[in-house]
């Protein structure tokens, strides 16, 4: 399955837009739309937690995770909303990251007149674009 991710091939490097392919899923993987949460577990660190960010695509959708890996290795998975971070912090280390190179948001949106919501949401759907922006004209 082929996929666009944020990419990083060592732990301090910086992240990269690619696409990648998939190997099928297995027993133990998971899937949300197109973004492989097994293979996130699997490169997390112990006790470290894995954040949910995006949206579902409906309320009834659910999340499987291995079980086992997450109890072995003290891991977590935690859903964040926007209030989760204080900006006081959150902001200036993103900028301090994006400084340094590490953290490309640049190339995660992309920017869409208003009229074409529409486009951005297929867009998103199909993973031409991670987070789309809607622009509204100033009256």
């Amino acid at each position: 399955m082929k996929s666009t991710a944020a990419v990083a091939h060592s732990p301090h490097s910086p992240f990269s837009i690619e696409d990648v392919e998939l190997p099928d899923l297995q027993d133990t993987d998971v899937l949300v739309r197109i973004v492989a949460v097994g293979m996130a577990l699997a490169g997390l660190a112990r006790r470290g937690t894995l954040g949910l960010v995006a949206v579902p695509p409906s309320a009834e959708r659910t999340l499987a995770v291995p079980w086992a890996p997450l109890l072995l290795q003290g891991q977590a998975v935690r859903g964040f909303m926007e209030g989760s971070s204080i900006p006081d912090v959150f902001i200036p280390r993103m900028i301090d990251l994006y400084a340094q190179g590490r953290f490309p948001f640049d190339k995660f949106v992309r920017f869409y007149p208003f009229g074409e919501i529409n486009r951005a949401v297929e867009d998103q759907r199909n993973g031409l674009a991670i987070k789309p922006i809607l622009e509204v004209a100033a009256a």
